[in-house]
């Protein structure tokens, strides 16, 4: 947990973030990515698999895909070309 704390710090994050949280961005990022929900069971460890179906729900709506899309677009950014495959953090 010290080296989580360290590292939430280190990124400038809130520190009443939990890890267990990152569990649940890692299953619902995979879901959404279109993982095999028996794939995704054996990667978190879920004795379970409706436990893991809990995640299989996730899919953006156009909207929030379009925001999320215009949040991220490229802009003309100091250091970083038009069209490059870096992604802002």
């Amino acid at each position: 947990m010290r080296r989580y704390r360290r590292a939430l710090k280190a990124a400038m994050l809130e520190p009443t973030h939990r890890f267990h949280d990152l569990r649940h961005a890692f299953g619902t990022a995979m879901a959404g990515a279109g993982v095999p929900m028996r794939t995704l069971q054996e990667w978190m460890g879920h004795r379970d698999i409706s436990t893991t179906q809990l995640y299989a729900d996730y899919a953006p709506n156009p909207q929030e895909a379009a925001l999320v899309e215009a949040a991220f677009a490229a802009t003309s950014r100091p250091g970083v070309a038009q069209g490059s495959n870096i992604v802002p953090i």
